[in-house]
């Protein structure tokens, strides 16, 4: 973990750089029994495929999700 806290000195006080081992900044905590990754707060112009700015669906993203976490994966297209 020294390392990654190292990669950040010069960018990051060096106050905060001493905090972050205290919440285990960088280390593995792994993955419980009921994962989910949530978009929380994301405006209608990133998720509308009518506007231009709209991220388009990952299939390959979406299939490699589902090969890493089985099937606790459930998607939903934007109509």
């Amino acid at each position: 973990m020294a390392d990654k806290l190292e990669k950040r000195r010069g960018y990051v006080p060096d106050e905060e750089l001493e905090a972050y081992p205290k919440g285990a900044f960088g280390d593995r905590i792994g993955l419980g029994e009921h994962v989910a990754l949530l978009n929380i707060d994301t405006t209608q112009i990133f998720v509308d495929p009518q506007y231009s700015m709209c991220a388009r669906r990952g299939l390959a993203l979406e299939a490699e999700i589902k090969r890493k976490f089985g099937g606790a994966v459930k998607t939903r297209a934007v109509a």
